[in-house]
C-alpha cells in the first residue's frame, strides 16, 4: 500500500468535504426543483372538469361530466358497466368534454375506457393544457427543466469517481467511498428521470376548493338536484365517485364508476408519485449529509 494519501489528502478528510459538497449541492438542486415547480393558486376556483381532472386524472374528470349529464337527463346507464345517451339534450352550458361524451354514449360505450375514446381524449387534452396555462400542471418543457436542475450532481458524481479510480490506483481502502458514491449516484439519477406532474400551486388550488365545497360532500346529504347541474359537477370532482353514487346510486351502480375511477393514472396517480419522490428526495438529501460523518475513525483512508 502506497504510504502517500491520494491527492495529498486522507481518506477520512476526504469523505468529510466531499459529504458537505454533495449535501449542499443536493440542497441547491432540491431548492431549484421546488422553484420550477411552484405553479401558482387559482382562487378564484376551477371549472367543474378541470378541478376533477386535477384532482382524480382524466377518468374523474369524465365522472364528472357524467354528473352533469345525468342530472339533465341526457346519459342513462346498462347493466355491466355501459352508458347510453337518452336522446335529451344536455344542459345549458354544457361543455366540450360534456358534447364529446354525450357523442361517445350515442353508441355506447364502457364506462371504465371513455376517457379512451378519440373524441373525449381530445376534449381532455385541451383540459389537461387549460391547467397547464393555469400554472395547476407542469407542461413537458417545464418538466424538462425541473429534471435538468439535477445536472449539478453529475459534477459532484464525476469527483468522486476520479477519487475512487485514483484511490485504486494509489491502493487505497475505498469501502466508504464506494457507499457514499453509489448514494449519490442513484439519487441523481432518480432526480434527473423523475419529475412532478402539478404544482405546488395546485395544492393550495385543491385544499381552498375542497373548503368551498365541503357542503357538497357526501356526507352533508345535500339535494345535487337543488343545487343544480354544475354543482353536481363540482360534487364528483371533488369527492370522486362517491358523490355519484349519492345523487344518484342506481346509475352509478349499473355504470360500475366505483371501477372506472379505481387505479385512474391521469394526474392524480402521477400527483402520489411526485409525492413520494418528493419525500424520497428529501430523507435522501438528510441520509446524503451523513456521508460527511464517514471520516473512518482512526484515519484509515477509507474514502481512497
Amino acid at each position: 500500500m502506497n504510504g502517500e494519501p491520494t491527492w495529498g489528502i486522507s481518506g477520512g478528510d476526504f469523505l468529510l468535504y466531499y459529504g458537505i459538497l454533495a449535501a449542499v449541492v443536493l440542497v441547491v438542486v432540491l431548492g431549484l426543483r421546488r422553484w420550477l415547480s411552484k405553479g401558482r393558486e387559482n382562487p378564484e376556483g376551477l371549472p367543474a372538469e378541470e378541478l376533477a381532472f386535477l384532482v382524480g386524472g382524466p377518468r374523474q374528470a369524465v365522472a364528472a361530466s357524467l354528473a352533469r349529464l345525468r342530472l339533465a337527463g341526457a346519459v342513462g346507464a346498462e347493466k355491466g358497466g355501459g352508458v347510453r345517451a337518452t336522446g335529451v339534450a344536455p344542459p345549458p352550458g354544457a361543455t366540450p368534454l360534456d358534447y364529446a361524451v354525450l357523442y361517445a354514449a350515442g353508441s355506447g360505450a364502457r364506462t371504465r375506457t371513455l376517457h379512451l375514446n378519440s373524441g373525449v381524449a381530445g376534449a381532455l387534452g385541451a383540459i389537461r393544457e387549460a391547467l397547464i396555462a393555469r400554472g395547476q400542471l407542469l407542461g413537458s418543457d417545464e418538466r424538462r427543466q425541473v429534471r435538468l436542475a439535477a445536472v449539478p450532481l453529475l459534477a459532484v458524481v464525476a469527483l468522486g469517481v476520479l477519487r475512487l479510480v485514483a484511490g485504486l490506483a494509489n491502493d487505497r481502502p475505498v469501502g466508504f467511498l464506494v457507499a457514499v458514491l453509489a448514494l449519490i449516484g442513484v439519487l441523481t439519477v432518480v432526480l434527473l428521470i423523475a419529475a412532478p406532474v402539478k404544482t405546488r400551486g395546485s395544492t393550495r388550488t385543491i385544499a381552498r376548493s375542497a373548503g368551498q365545497l365541503r357542503g357538497l360532500h357526501p356526507a352533508s346529504s345535500p339535494s345535487y338536484a337543488s343545487h343544480g347541474h354544475e354543482a353536481a359537477a363540482l360534487a364528483v370532482a371533488m369527492f370522486g365517485a362517491t358523490a355519484l353514487m349519492a345523487m344518484d346510486p342506481a346509475f352509478a351502480a349499473e355504470a360500475e364508476l366505483h371501477r372506472g375511477l379505481a387505479g385512474d393514472s391521469g394526474a392524480g396517480g402521477s400527483a402520489a408519485t411526485m409525492s413520494s419522490c418528493s419525500s424520497s428526495s428529501s430523507s435522501c438529501s438528510s441520509g446524503s449529509s451523513c456521508s460527511s460523518g464517514s471520516s473512518c475513525g482512526g484515519g484509515g483512508g477509507c474514502g481512497g
